[in-house]
C-alpha cells in the first residue's frame, strides 16, 4: 500500500495545503472542508505529488517538514490549531505505538524468564488407538472420535 505526500498550489504557484494520504486522496476535492473549497473555486488548485512511500509514519514524517517550511502561505483549515503542531504531535502519536515497543529493547531477560520462555508451550499427546500426535485438542475431541477406537 502506498502513501503519497502532496501540495495542493494555487493558479499562482502558491502552495495551500500540505497533506498526506493513499491513493486517490490527493485529486479528491469533494472531501475537503469548506474552507479549502472555497479557496479552490477562486484560486484554483494543482496538485503537486512530493513523495511515495510504504508506511505512513514516513509520509508524515515528510508532510510535517513541508508544512513547517511552507507554514506562511498554508491554509490547512478544518482546525485552529496551527498545522504544523498538529502534525508534529500526530507524527510522535503514531510513533508512540511502535515507540513503546522498542524502548523495551535492550533490557536482557532474566534467567526465570529465559527457562519458561524455552519450556514448550504445549503438552503433546499421542492417540492410544491410532498413535496420531497432536497438542490440545487431541483431549477435547480426538480421543473421543478417533476412527480407529473399538
Amino acid at each position: 500500500m502506498s502513501y503519497f505526500v502532496y501540495i495542493h498550489r494555487s493558479n499562482d504557484g502558491t502552495p495551500f495545503y500540505v497533506g498526506q494520504g493513499k491513493e486517490y486522496r490527493p485529486y479528491d476535492f469533494n472531501k475537503r472542508s469548506n474552507e479549502w473549497k472555497q479557496y479552490a473555486r477562486q484560486h484554483g488548485v494543482s496538485v503537486e505529488i512530493v513523495a511515495q512511500f510504504t508506511t505512513r509514519k514516513e509520509a508524515i514524517k515528510l508532510e510535517t517538514k513541508l508544512i513547517e517550511f511552507y507554514r506562511t502561505t498554508l491554509l490547512n483549515f478544518g482546525t485552529t490549531v496551527d498545522a504544523a503542531v498538529f502534525a508534529r504531535s500526530y507524527a510522535k502519536e503514531v510513533g508512540r505505538k511502535k515507540g513503546f515497543i522498542s524502548e523495551k529493547r535492550g533490557i536482557p531477560f532474566s534467567e526465570e524468564h529465559k527457562q519458561a520462555l524455552r519450556k514448550p508451550k504445549s503438552t503433546w499427546y499421542v492417540c492410544p488407538h491410532c498413535n496420531k500426535g497432536g497438542a490440545t485438542n487431541m483431549t477435547r475431541w480426538h480421543f473421543d472420535n478417533c476412527k480407529e477406537k473399538a
